[in-house]
Parts: structure tokens; C-alpha cells; sequence
């Protein structure tokens, strides 16, 4: 769940999301490197070629760039 902290000159309610793990590089370097077959081969016998998916995750992307190869030539948004 991501924290909060106010900010003086928000708009809205006067709070803004704190990324809960940080923004430490090894951790987004941890993120980079994850793919679908070390972090979610489970899902794999579920994908087909020409399937749309929409990924709800977090992170860099590294998985969603897996995920649209296993799908080509549908799409990952």
C-alpha cells in the first residue's frame, strides 16, 4: 500500500503517493531484470498469438515487453 505525504502546493487533496519500495537503483535495476520466464511462467499456458491483454502491474515494463512477444500480433497495454 503507498504512503502519503502532504504537498503545500497540491491542487487537489494536498497529498501525493510515495512509492512504498523507494526509488533505490538496485531496486528498479531488481525490476528491470525480471521476465516472464524467471517472475510469471505461470501465466504462459494462458497466452495465445493474437490475444489483447492489459497489464495492471508496476515496475519498468520488463515483463509487459515478455508478455507482448508471447501475444504477437495482438497487444499489451
Amino acid at each position: 500500500m503507498a504512503d502519503t505525504i502532504s504537498e503545500n502546493n497540491s491542487k487537489s487533496s494536498g497529498k501525493r503517493e510515495i512509492y512504498s519500495h523507494g526509488y533505490d537503483s538496485k531496486f528498479i535495476d531488481y525490476l528491470k531484470g525480471r521476465s516472464i520466464a524467471q517472475d510469471a511462467a505461470f501465466f504462459v499456458p494462458n497466452l495465445s498469438s493474437g490475444m489483447s491483454l492489459l497489464d495492471c502491474g508496476c515496475g519498468p515494463g520488463s515483463i509487459t515487453i515478455d508478455l507482448a512477444e508471447f501475444v504477437t500480433p495482438g497487444q499489451v497495454r
